[in-house]
């Protein structure tokens, strides 16, 4: 079982990677055309809620 510190590392590590996931999905976004820049700005939208 994982100690109370380990856990929330663990979980730090997840959200960081997430975070960089988000940007990466932005970047993308940002150089899509504009009809599926809305699709994107959904998803991006949706991760960050779940962030």
């Amino acid at each position: 079982m994982k100690t109370k510190n380990e856990y929330i590392d663990s979980l730090a590590a997840e959200l960081k990677e997430w975070s960089a996931k988000i940007d990466a999905l932005a970047l993308k976004a940002d150089r899509a055309a504009e009809h599926v820049k809305q699709q994107y700005a959904e998803e991006i939208a949706e991760l960050r809620s779940k962030r």
